[in-house]
């Protein structure tokens, strides 16, 4: 069989994360082996997971926007859309931010409850 890949991966046994649905819905994984322009991750079960998604290698806390290639039952081939881009945010920072989002606009509505009560 031709290898077709244009680097070569380095087997690996890392956690990871799959996020999809503007980050509302994950799946974890374990990584298989990556490389700069790929990845196959191991998956429980059959969710099913959109064409484009965030990953995030778990250890090394590296977030890539990814599209699935191929899937069968149990793996799945990714290929990684902006391997050199760091401006992602990982889905730890973006749930943070989210839950600062909610209570930065609860306390704002709690002042302007006590604004006009006065």
């Amino acid at each position: 069989m031709e290898e077709r890949r244009k680097s070569k991966r380095t087997r690996t046994y890392l956690g990871g994360t799959l996020a999809f649905s503007s980050r509302c819905a994950s799946l974890d994984c374990i990584v298989r082996n990556l490389s700069d322009t790929g990845a196959r991750v191991a998956l429980d079960g059959s969710a099913l997971l959109p064409d484009e998604f965030d990953f995030t290698v778990t250890r090394d806390d590296r977030c890539f926007r990814a599209r699935l290639v191929w899937r069968n039952a149990t793996e799945a081939g990714l290929v990684l859309l902006n391997p050199s881009d760091s401006s992602i945010e990982t889905l730890d920072w973006a749930q943070e931010l989210h839950a600062r989002k909610s209570e930065t606009a609860k306390l704002r509505q709690r002042v302007s409850d006590l604004s006009t009560g006065f």
